[in-house]
């Protein structure tokens, strides 16, 4: 009978504390990268889905650090770029812990998850100024956009190579 033996990951080796940096220098760029290009249109013609499932992901900005994704790693050739949706989620989920401890049935008209839920994935924004899609979802949005479009960009390079 064959052993089977298992690889346990330590996140704090010197290899795996580096690729982790570059993950959330990724993010950060995704985050920064799809503001700074994709606010302006956003700003700009977000009226046209104003009040539909898509607006609380801010779709030009995501699609912004969709762009920018892919043209980084096109340049950098970082593997560590399709990773960039793990840092948006766990981004995320903090979002929704934060939210779901600051709830208060005395002062909440729905319960902790439609709280949670309107304030961070609905189109109405629950009773808040839209601020949590700004801080949470829109970076989540734009984390798996990036992570997306490097893996179609690492897809592409090597389709390239091999053909040459």
């Amino acid at each position: 009978m064959q052993e089977i033996k298992y690889r346990v990951i330590n996140l704090f080796e010197r290899g795996n504390i580096l690729y982790l940096i570059r993950v959330l220098l990724h993010f950060m760029g995704a985050v920064v990268g799809g503001f700074i290009v994709g606010m302006l249109p956003e700003f700009l013609l977000g009226s046209v889905y104003h009040n539909t499932i898509i607006e609380p992901y801010s779709p030009f900005v995501a699609g912004s650090a969709a762009v920018v994704g892919y043209a980084t790693t096109r340049k950098l050739h970082d593997s560590a770029a399709r990773m960039v949706w793990i840092a948006g989620s766990i981004w995320l989920l903090w979002g929704m812990l934060a939210l779901a401890t600051s709830w208060d049935a005395t002062w909440s008209h729905s319960s902790r998850i439609d709280y949670v839920l309107d304030n961070l994935l609905n189109n109405n924004c629950g009773a808040t100024e839209c601020l949590n899609e700004l801080l949470y979802t829109t970076p989540w949005a734009c984390s798996l956009a990036y992570s997306l479009a490097a893996g179609a960009s690492i897809r592409n390079q090597r389709e390239a190579s091999t053909r040459d």
